[in-house]
């Protein structure tokens, strides 16, 4: 439902229900081994979950836009580990838990700070609760998250224009699994030939490197961190012409 305040201020209300099914691979009970000691097991019993969000967003002309939501998930699947302290065996698997609770303020702003420099800031700021039992265990955790972005772009000189992008992702837990903070810096040079009809852009992503994930586990005897390097660190040259 959308309401029209005024011509600068809009808002929206979107509720929505949905139903999520379990993936194949996380109902096969067969093990599916990475080393001797490690291996993932479905779970054949697994439930799908449910979800209920309800959304307000309000809108002030193309400058800003705030949106407050609300998610409640059911019966919602979690990934998780278990270690045999005996073995050393590590098995991942999945389970449902009792319910997830997410709430989250987000706002996007678009703003010409010079006739030379526009700038966009979005971000978000959340909290997530999982509540439920695991191995047996009654489990409960909670945390505050947030993921602010921003991007510079520079008009320098005739038809030459410079973006700068930055974020950072606060650390996060998505149920036992710890997800460590990250951040990254990306810029590109673009610039304009033939009335604007040819482009010519040349950019680098993750400029330092920094857009890694690293993860951990501090739960039932279990101490462990991961982190994998993506090729994310890319030069990208693209060239486009405009017939029309």
């Amino acid at each position: 439902m959308e309401y029209e305040l005024s011509k600068k201020n809009k808002f929206q209300l979107n509720l929505n229900r949905r139903i999520d099914m379990p993936k194949y691979d996380d109902t096969n009970p067969f093990r599916s081994y990475r080393n001797q000691y490690s291996y993932f097991e479905g779970n054949p019993f697994l439930q799908p979950n449910y979800s209920n969000t309800i959304e307000v967003t309000h809108s002030y002309e193309q400058l800003l836009t705030n949106t407050f939501t609300y998610t409640r998930i059911n019966n919602i699947m979690l990934d998780f580990t278990r270690q045999n302290d005996s073995t050393k065996v590590t098995t991942e698997t999945i389970k449902n838990m009792n319910y997830k609770n997410y709430c989250a303020y987000s706002f996007f702003l678009l703003k010409s700070l010079r006739p030379w420099w526009d700038i966009s800031i979005n971000s978000t700021f959340s909290y997530s609760e999982f509540v439920g039992d695991v191995s047996g265990v009654a489990y409960k955790t909670s945390i505050f998250g947030y993921a602010p972005a921003l991007t510079n772009t520079f008009t320098a000189l005739k038809n030459n224009k410079i973006e700068i992008t930055t974020f950072y992702n606060s650390p996060i837990n998505d149920g036992v699994l710890q997800i460590k903070s990250r951040w990254m810096l990306s810029f590109a040079i673009k610039k304009t030939f033939l009335n604007e009809k040819l482009d010519l852009s040349i950019g680098i992503d993750d400029l330092f490197n920094t857009g890694y994930y690293r993860t951990g586990v501090n739960f039932d005897n279990q101490n462990w961190n991961f982190r994998v390097n993506q090729d994310s660190r890319r030069v990208a040259l693209s060239i486009n012409y405009n017939f029309g």
